[in-house]
């Protein structure tokens, strides 16, 4: 009878320069560095089933993840939040990178049942979707630098020039989102998602890149990924504030609740559920929030059927 080959389970913490682990085996700790030639020599040691857990970073973590997908391993990422809450909770006083990598071991044997394995992602959608990110920073800057100076009341050419220099980019930036975009297959999927009142260019491109993100069961699923599912804290006769988790990524949120708003004062479908939560007593804010999780439940519904948006108002008319 052949022996049952054990699964090894690794815990990465990230740095620019180096990686240090903590495995399941008594000898499966170190460091290597966080180069493809370090991350392939140290992953090909392995055979048989891995599975590993790496702390979310900014780019530092994808290199490790690209190449253990790449071998058929198991990859899970940990948010930084839950993992320092989990730190509290099991009272881990020292945090280095050690400890750090022994933790995030550590939560992986504890919590996997609960986790989300990683999706293989293409160059082409990472890409796509630092270019979103980078054009909302560069949104936000325009609009700091604008309302900065323009209370000097004083007529500097420079600041126009440089307004004119960010409109410049980011349009650029959003069309070379939509090219990516073009080439990955989404112009169909991007055209019904058009089809829902308030969303646009961007917005569609936004929900249609979270959707590729992930394999989601239900669009439940799809609302708690981009964090706009409720947290409820309810204890005996006590019910707390409903706030959303804010898990997702807030870029999408803001595209959502502005195209929501906007929606409620274009679209008379929009305008009417509006009017009736706010009679309700709900704030213009909490009515945008909701609107805007209608539209991305809209949206899933119109990706997973490859169909398109049919007015609630329209079809009541035909």
């Amino acid at each position: 009878m052949a022996k049952e080959v054990e699964e090894v389970t690794l815990g990465f913490d990230v740095s620019k320069r180096h990686l240090e682990f903590m495995g399941s085996e008594p000898d499966a700790v170190g460091v290597i560095g966080n180069d493809p030639d370090a991350i392939d020599r140290f992953l090909d040691s392995f055979s048989g089933p891995v599975s590993i857990a790496v702390e979310a970073t900014n780019v530092y973590h994808e290199q490790l993840v690209d190449r253990a997908l790449g071998r058929g391993f198991t990859v899970y990422l940990i948010d930084g939040y839950r993992l320092n809450k989990y730190r509290e909770a099991v009272g881990v006083r020292a945090k280095t990178d050690a400890s750090d990598a022994s933790l995030i071991h550590r939560y992986l044997i504890s919590e996997r049942a609960h986790l989300r394995e990683v999706n293989p992602q293409n160059q082409r959608e990472r890409r796509l979707w630092r270019i979103l990110k980078r054009r909302a920073k560069l949104v936000k800057l325009r609009s700091q630098l604008d309302l900065s100076l323009r209370d000097l009341c004083l007529q500097i050419p420079e600041v126009d020039e440089s307004l004119a220099s960010l409109d410049r980019l980011i349009k650029r930036l959003t069309g070379l989102a939509h090219a990516l975009a073009d080439e990955s297959g989404w112009r169909d999927a991007l055209s019904r998602l058009r089809t829902i009142p308030g969303v646009g260019r961007l917005n569609a491109l936004a929900l249609t890149t979270m959707y590729y993100r992930g394999e989601f069961c239900g669009v439940d699923r799809f609302i708690s990924f981009l964090g706009l599912d409720v947290r409820v804290r309810d204890s005996g006769t006590y019910r707390g504030r409903r706030k959303l988790t804010k898990k997702g990524d807030p870029e999408v949120r803001r595209l959502l609740f502005n195209g929501a708003r906007a929606a409620a004062y274009r679209y008379p479908e929009w305008a009417e559920m509006k009017q009736r939560l706010m009679a309700r007593g709900l704030s213009e804010i909490q009515t945008s929030v909701i609107l805007a999780r209608k539209i991305a439940r809209i949206s899933f519904a119109l990706l997973k059927s490859d169909s398109v948006y049919r007015s609630e108002i329209t079809c009541a008319s035909s």
